[in-house]
């Protein structure tokens, strides 16, 4: 499992970034990344509103704090961070400024990046990293 660090080299990368699971431990695997892209129908939104409820659902069974791979791990309030954040990539789907993936030339919507990354107050802030 990997991150290039550059969300536009594919679906995957574009995936890891939004829901930040861009460290190790990653949250999903590669192909459980790849897999929901193309069960989904390459629809972003889509595949975004499934990763987001199975980390919702993942997290519910969770005890607040836990050692993964000798990293500290706090799940604390993470289903509803994640809930949340499932919410403002439905809104940005609605609104057309969802970043997708094309499969040739990386993303669209590629001003709604730098959006993303400066929004201090996404719900994502303060998940284990």
């Amino acid at each position: 499992m990997s991150y290039t660090g550059t969300p536009s080299s594919s679906a995957k990368d574009l995936l890891r970034f939004l829901l930040q699971d861009t460290v190790s431990p990653y949250l999903f695997s590669n192909e459980e990344l790849t897999d929901s892209y193309a069960l989904q129908g390459s629809d972003m939104a889509k595949t975004l509103s499934m990763l987001c409820t199975a980390l919702v659902a993942k997290s519910a069974g969770k005890p607040q704090d836990e050692a993964v791979e000798g990293l500290s791990v706090t799940w604390g309030n993470m289903g509803a961070k994640y809930e949340a954040l499932k919410r403002s990539f439905a809104e940005m789907s609605q609104a057309g400024t969802l970043p997708t993936y094309d499969g040739t030339t990386g993303t669209t919507a590629s001003s709604t990046m730098t959006m993303i990354v400066s929004d201090a107050t996404y719900p994502w802030q303060g998940l284990p990293q």
